[in-house]
């Protein structure tokens, strides 16, 4: 699970910031705050992620020797290492961050949709509206004085 996230964290990270810095495309306020808290987020799973691995190799160590010491009868009794649990919460964080961080980015997108469409849905400007008109009173005009002749 870690692997996976750090692969599509990492991978999402490098197109969001190609997106930010290649495109044409103007974000809003709204959207750049997700965007950056997604980015945050997406970070920080990835850091976490990185940790987690580190403490893993921490209580696969703690594991082996206590497995060495049972076998070799110095140890009668034996629990989980410590490190296990820190390996655990550190999963756990690390899952919950790369959820937030795609839940953020699917806020952005629908942000981007939603404004796209009030762009699309507006109404003409009124310079527009008047041309409309003097097109129409020169077309009726001209109808008018063509039945006279």
């Amino acid at each position: 699970m870690v692997k996976t996230i750090i692969q599509l964290a990492s991978a999402l990270i490098a197109v969001l910031a190609g997106y930010m810095t290649q495109t044409d495309v103007k974000i809003s306020n709204q959207s750049e705050v997700f965007l950056v808290l997604t980015l945050a987020m997406l970070v920080l799973a990835v850091m976490l992620c990185l940790l987690e691995n580190r403490f893993a190799s921490y209580a696969y160590s703690e594991q082996r020797e206590i497995l060495e010491g049972y076998y070799t009868k110095m140890v009668f009794d034996f629990g989980e290492p410590k490190s296990n649990k820190t390996v655990r919460k550190l999963q756990s964080s690390a899952l919950m961050c790369f959820t937030i961080g795609l839940i953020m980015l699917s806020i952005v997108a629908v942000i981007q949709v939603r404004e796209k469409s009030h762009v699309g849905s507006r109404k003409p400007s009124t310079a527009s509206t008047a041309t409309t008109a003097s097109t129409a009173t020169t077309a009726t005009w001209a109808i008018g004085s063509s039945d006279c002749g």
